[in-house]
């Protein structure tokens, strides 16, 4: 089949890729590939061009050649990365898989090549004993020499390094400004940091990490990516002679720099939906925009107030019943980033709960998900929600608690019976 048998459908707030009209699944199967963002969703289908003659499958997934394309990233992040089902491998990416990295020794033998390893490597290890100190630095060094022998030998009676469990290494904390590092990763983000982890055979996680965060070229990742353990080994150890191993050097920067370019496009068409609710929270407020800083808690008291509550459903009632609109909820007057912890619910799947079953018992019409579309997004490491509200059509009218409220320039105000009764007539004409 070809490329261009596939699409991209809107199906409620989601841009869904299909075949026939049926969503395709990820690798692992069972998952939809979908998102807000219609950017990432059509260059995930575009990057299958690079995969020659697709196929789907009977599951409804793709057999895309084994070749590294934004499918695959796609499908890892959802099924390893998001899915609760890998809960412990999602926990011990950035607390454990630092201690087995090689860019963090040198495998090479004798002179010259050990020089020459150390080279191509220090770009890294100078960036990464920035980010954690010196003396957490050479603890690290340590372990990585341990864990690598412990590998080889299958003893930690070696002579270098340091042998550390698994758990005691995790307890250290010595990476911990890196693992903050990631932990601060939109999802898009620790997708593209798995891959390229994947990609680099599991040898290193460092260098994937401070490439998504910019702390090094790809000038210099692909320079690393040469001096990185078996792929050092196989340009310049094992080469026959210079022209095996000048063949050898431009296979390994071809897919060096093929999959790191999958990667940052993969990035970049994320970041337009980034970028997008970045302009929405950035408006001032409107006919059709309004800020929250909260669902239910009063700052000023530092109670729980259901007047909060309700000034949230007043101004959903009066997007619905005048040109439609915005509500960002999170976000101060001034557009200072609060976030959702302020309404102290014990986590955010508590928080949307309450919200939707408010939006239901309060907002007569069962218009949540038809014309009110909740979504959570995350803006400097907080949880912020955006609730886009459709304009109902002439024929429907939202109501709060039987009282009727419309948008009027930034603010919402409620109509009497008569204005009421003037305003539905009016607006059906």
């Amino acid at each position: 089949m070809s490329v261009y048998d596939l699409k991209v459908k809107k199906i409620k707030d989601e841009h869904v890729l299909c075949f026939k009209d049926k969503p395709i699944l990820i690798a692992q199967g069972k998952i939809e590939v979908k998102s807000k963002s219609k950017s990432l969703i059509d260059f995930i289908l575009k990057d299958f061009e690079r995969c020659a003659d697709i196929k789907i499958k009977k599951n409804r997934t793709i057999d895309f050649n084994n070749k590294f394309c934004a499918y695959v990233i796609f499908s890892d992040q959802k099924k390893l990365l998001e899915d609760p089902e890998n809960k412990i491998y999602q926990e011990n990416i950035p607390n454990l898989f630092i201690k087995y990295d090689r860019s963090l020794i040198r495998t090479a033998n004798g002179p010259p090549y050990e020089s020459m390893q150390l080279s191509q490597l220090l770009p890294i290890m100078e960036i990464v004993k920035e980010i954690i100190g010196e003396e957490n630095f050479k603890k690290l060094s340590n372990y990585a020499w341990g864990a690598y022998y412990d590998s080889m030998t299958g003893s930690d009676d070696h002579g270098v390094g340091e042998s550390i469990s698994d758990e005691d290494f995790k307890k250290s904390g010595i990476c911990q400004k890196i693992i903050d590092l990631y932990s601060n990763f939109s999802k898009e983000e620790k997708g593209a940091v798995h891959a390229l982890y994947m990609c680099l055979d599991k040898m290193s996680f460092l260098m994937p990490i401070l490439l998504v965060s910019k702390k090094i070229s790809l000038r210099e990742y692909s320079h690393c990516f040469m001096g990185l353990g078996i792929n050092f080994t196989y340009i310049y150890e094992d080469a026959k002679n210079k022209k095996q191993e000048n063949e050898r050097y431009q296979e390994l920067y071809d897919l060096c720099l093929n999959s790191a370019s999958v990667v940052i496009n993969y990035l970049d068409s994320a970041s337009f939906e980034i970028n997008a609710d970045e302009e929405i929270i950035a408006r001032d407020e409107s006919i059709i925009h309004e800020l929250k800083s909260t669902l239910r808690m009063n700052l000023k008291t530092n109670n729980i107030d259901e007047k909060m509550v309700y000034g949230v459903l007043k101004t959903i009632v009066g997007f619905l019943n005048t040109k439609g609109g915005n509500l960002v909820i999170g976000v101060s007057d001034n557009h200072e980033i609060i976030g959702l912890d302020k309404d102290k619910f014990k986590n955010i799947d508590e928080w949307q709960r309450f919200f939707k079953d408010k939006v239901n018992a309060k907002i007569q019409g069962s218009y949540l998900e038809t014309f009110i579309h909740p979504r959570l997004i995350k803006i400097k490491n907080k949880d912020i929600a955006i609730i886009e509200c459709q304009k109902l059509t002439n024929d429907k009218t939202a109501y709060l608690d039987d009282k009727v409220y419309i948008r009027q320039t930034a603010s919402t105000k409620e109509l009497t019976t008569k204005e009421t009764v003037e305003w539905i007539k009016n607006r059906s004409i």
